[in-house]
């Protein structure tokens, strides 16, 4: 990254030239003279030293910290209470670009803050595996939020009611949610697969396409 240095008269005393600019980074490095380039690259965040001599010899310094690099890992967290998955990812530096959910990505969140209104399908997951990536490309760690309304077919009982029960059997309240995930699109009163998309989502589709979802309020491929 080119760090531009800048040197002007400020008091326009009409005495002051230029003779040699020099900057270094951090304040153990070494001088460099940038006099005809009048820049200096840094390669992460680092606190820069100017100094500029005049034609008298007199020098002048001067020195700003340059944050121009995100490294900083995105963190979040998750909360599942009557149907509602809800996300609060944060990042101070660079700002939040997107959310994953199940290998599903939302990039329409409010300043981090992602609603997900969850339908009978999304209890077939035994946990929410979530995390987020910011505008740097930094990724999260991976956040899991077990499924309250998830039932192990193996040791089921079906003296017990379903906790899937709890949640609407279609997307006809969930269609806003469904038309943001990566692959799908609005369509009339729904949303229809679209384009490709990764392996990992092949089963996903297969059971996915089958449902009411799907047959009533759209179509696919």
């Amino acid at each position: 990254m080119k760090v531009t240095v800048k040197v002007e008269d400020t008091i326009v005393s009409g005495n002051f030239t230029v003779q040699t600019v020099k900057a270094k980074v951090g304040q153990n490095g070494s001088w460099t003279d940038i006099t005809e380039d009048m820049y200096i690259e840094i390669s992460e965040n680092s606190t820069i030293y100017v100094q500029v001599t005049d034609q008298k010899g007199k020098n002048y310094e001067k020195n700003r910290y340059i944050k121009c690099f995100d490294f900083t890992k995105p963190t979040l967290n998750a909360a599942v209470s009557d149907g509602l998955l809800s996300i609060q990812a944060h990042d101070t530096d660079s700002g939040i670009k997107a959310i994953y959910v199940n290998g599903y990505e939302f990039t329409e969140h409010t300043n981090g803050a992602l609603n997900i209104r969850l339908q009978q399908f999304d209890a077939g997951y035994q946990y929410f595996t979530i995390s987020a990536m910011d505008n740097a490309g930094n990724t999260s760690e991976i956040y899991k939020k077990a499924n309250p309304y998830y039932t192990d077919p193996e040791n089921k009982d079906s003296s017990e009611k379903d906790p899937a029960q709890q949640l609407p059997v279609d997307a006809s309240a969930t269609k806003a949610k469904l038309c943001n995930r990566t692959g799908h699109r609005a369509y009339k009163n729904g949303c229809e697969w679209k384009y490709s998309f990764p392996d990992r989502q092949w089963n996903n589709f297969k059971q996915f396409r089958n449902s009411k979802a799907i047959s009533k309020y759209g179509r696919y491929f």
